[in-house]
This record gives C-alpha cells, sequence and structure tokens, in this order.
C-alpha cells in the first residue's frame, strides 16, 4: 500500500488556496512520519504554476524519493463549485501536469448529469498518456450517495474513471461506508481519503448536502 500525505494539512481549513507551509517543509513532514508520497493540490502546484515552479517542485520530491499519488490541478475541484467540471472540458494542462510529476491518477468534479460525456472524452484523452481519473465521494456531486455513485460511474463506463473512497463523505450523507459498500464500488476504487470528523448536532462547522441538508460536525 501506498501511504500518501495530503497538502491538504498545509491549508487553511476555510481558505483552501493559501499554504499554511512551503512544499520543501511539507515534505520533511511526510519523510518523517512515514509516508512515501503526497497528494498535490492546487494550494501548492497546479494547472496556473509557472513550468519553473512545477520543475522545481518535481526535482524536490524526486530527491526526496517522494511521489506524486495524486493531482487535483485546481481550486474550482477543490472547492466543488459549479466551475469544477470545467477540467473535464479542457483536459491537457491537468494531463501535461500529472505527467510533469510523475502522477498517474487526476482528481475531477461532476455536478450534473450534462457533465458526464465530457469525463467520457477526458478519460479517453487521459487514457492514451496512461492515467487514470477520479472523483471523490462528495456532497452536492453526482458521486454524493452510494447509489448515484456507482450509476454516474456506470454512465461513464471508463476502465481509467474511477473514485477516490471516503468514508467521511459518505458518513456526512448518511450512506453506509463499511464493507457492504466497499464490496459494492470495489472495482472502481483507486485511491482512499481518510480523515477525522465527528457529526454533532450542535457543531461549530456545517456543510450542505443534496441528500439530507445541512450536516453539523
Amino acid at each position: 500500500m501506498n501511504l500518501s500525505l495530503s497538502v491538504r494539512i498545509a491549508e487553511g481549513f476555510l481558505s483552501k488556496e493559501h499554504p499554511i507551509l512551503p512544499l520543501a517543509e511539507l515534505a520533511d513532514v511526510a519523510l518523517s512520519a512515514g509516508y512515501s508520497a503526497l497528494c498535490m493540490r492546487a494550494s501548492q502546484i497546479g494547472v496556473n504554476s509557472s513550468a519553473e515552479h512545477v520543475m522545481h517542485a518535481a526535482k524536490m520530491l524526486r530527491a526526496n524519493d517522494l511521489s506524486v499519488s495524486m493531482i487535483t490541478g485546481d481550486f474550482d475541484i477543490v472547492y466543488n463549485n459549479e466551475r469544477g467540471p470545467n477540467a473535464l472540458a479542457n483536459i491537457g494542462p491537468y494531463l501535461e501536469l500529472a505527467t510533469a510529476l510523475g502522477s498517474t491518477l487526476i482528481r475531477v468534479a461532476l455536478k450534473k448529469q450534462e457533465d458526464i460525456p465530457l469525463a467520457q472524452r477526458a478519460a479517453d484523452a487521459a487514457r492514451e498518456v496512461g492515467i487514470r481519473l477520479v472523483h471523490q465521494c462528495h456532497t452536492l456531486s453526482l458521486f454524493e450517495t452510494v447509489e448515484s455513485i456507482e450509476t454516474t460511474l456506470k454512465a461513464i463506463g471508463r476502465e481509467n474513471f474511477g473514485i477516490i473512497y471516503e468514508p467521511a463523505n459518505l458518513e456526512l450523507c448518511g450512506q453506509s461506508y463499511g464493507r457492504d459498500t466497499l464490496e459494492r464500488l470495489a472495482p472502481w476504487i483507486f485511491n482512499v481519503y481518510l480523515q477525522n470528523q465527528r457529526l454533532k448536532p450542535d457543531g461549530a462547522v456545517t456543510l450542505d448536502t443534496w441528500c439530507r441538508g445541512p450536516v453539523a460536525f
């Protein structure tokens, strides 16, 4: 198993655009904790980063024997907003970034049924260069509930399009996230996210969902 540390830990909780640690220090944290890879996000390196910045990061990571398990190339995907699916219509820069960083996994976003043909074309382009696309189990998306996840993956129908299995988001949506769901979605699980959370009716943070409204934790 390839254990990867997400650069999300070096972002502010409510602002995911500004890192609180430079990439080199984050690499040191990952190495000292026994990780062999970083999960890259646009707060550190994204499609809008300069070629020089990307090359420098790739060189530093190679020197530290750290791979890049996956890239999330822009902030719209990170925020899962209405512009998130735009990457599917222009997947080229994301493929180039993944290749430059030596990654074979790219996170994307789908919000509506009309995004499915875009996902199919993007997956076809990615397959040509040996890259897979993944969508996180995520609120306010076509990947919010187990049923919609499976239905959407079958509709996309590409062997190189799968999911990031994220039990925390499934819990937020009142979904089963144990063995039954793992077995049901197993053919499409390309990556797994793990994070801590505790649902509390009086929690300080509330996230909206399509399937059960706002949920506090």
